[in-house]
């Protein structure tokens, strides 16, 4: 990983932790301000983690159905980080289209896997025309924590964004009525993304960790888990090993 703390800023911030102090004066387990800006448009939101800032916006359009799933509609994202392409952090640990590739792969498992948004209420007629949705991200500023902030984006996107009624005039002919009520998506449950970061082989852990604690970490750590509790998702890419019973606490943790 790029090296853009000196080594006597890590040492310092590594004791601060082991004394449970951070540099921005939170404790261990505790988040940085959320602030949250809907767009003129349906689905475009501005969302600030701190002074982690995304732009998220959706696109849909009526397409034709895989024919091996022709009960579902689409659900795509696109993750795009051209704001790092000067930031060393980005490019010594991942290519930037495998970083984006990750973040991408994240938000599905969680968005997609776990059914938060039901593919078949993108349907418009089976077999005939369902929704593609696009959603776009967009990463303005980064300081940290990347994939809890775009997946916050992603969600409250999804959440705001709405379709047009879809009528069928008869065979394969379909007209839209952009003028009329439209309706949001189908959202079945929202599970909330979690990422922690973890020192001295899982014996310090904090939440929502910066980019100068991203520097020196051991390894990360992402959860997601909804208001039932249920564990939605886990992400470990690599670092330092965690035992059970530590990854057992971070879910007695919230």
């Amino acid at each position: 990983m790029a090296q853009f703390i000196s080594k006597n800023n890590e040492e310092f911030i590594r004791k601060s932790l082991d004394e449970g102090l951070r540099l921005d004066g939170r404790g261990l387990l505790d988040g940085r301000i959320i602030q949250i800006v809907f767009g003129d448009k349906l689905g475009q939101v501005e969302v600030c983690l701190g002074k982690t800032r995304i732009y998220a916006n959706i696109t849909s359009n009526l397409v034709e159905p895989n024919p091996s799933r022709p009960n579902e509609g689409f659900m795509k994202f696109g993750v795009d980080l051209s704001v790092l392409s000067n930031d060393e952090q980005a490019l010594s640990q991942h290519r930037m289209h495998r970083y984006s590739a990750e973040i991408s792969k994240v938000l599905e498992n969680i968005i997609k896997a776990t059914k938060v948004v039901d593919a078949e209420s993108l349907v418009v007629q089976a077999n005939k025309l369902v929704w593609s949705i696009y959603v776009q991200l967009s990463v303005v500023n980064n300081d940290g924590n990347l994939i809890d902030a775009l997946y916050l984006a992603a969600i409250l996107a999804l959440l705001s964004h709405k379709t047009p009624i879809v009528t069928s005039e008869g065979g394969d002919r379909f007209s839209v009525k952009p003028d009329t009520t439209k309706y949001p998506l189908s959202v079945a449950h929202i599970p909330i993304a979690m990422t922690f970061a973890f020192f001295n082989e899982g014996e310090t852990i904090i939440f929502d960790p910066t980019r100068e604690e991203e520097e020196i970490m051991d390894g990360r750590i992402t959860v997601a888990m909804n208001i039932y509790r249920d564990l939605c998702y886990l992400q470990k890419p690599g670092g330092a090993p965690l035992s059970a019973d530590v990854i057992l606490r971070l879910f007695f943790s919230f």
